[in-house]
């Protein structure tokens, strides 16, 4: 089986700086933003490869 996401396409478009405002403006709390940065800009990924994970590596642009 072949898994393929294009993360270029996901998060290069999004203006967070935007995003967080409109967040804040609807009301979203400091905690629930501090979740959304972390998840966003701290995120580690591995892949399977034959049902092995490969190391972790940081998620960047």
């Amino acid at each position: 089986m072949l898994f393929k996401v294009d993360f270029e396409r996901a998060f290069d478009t999004v203006n967070w700086g935007i995003l967080e405002r409109m967040m804040v403006k609807m009301g979203f709390s400091e905690g629930w933003l501090k979740w959304m940065r972390a998840w966003i800009f701290e995120s580690l990924m591995s892949i399977l490869v034959n049902g092995s994970p490969t190391e972790d590596y940081k998620v960047g642009r």
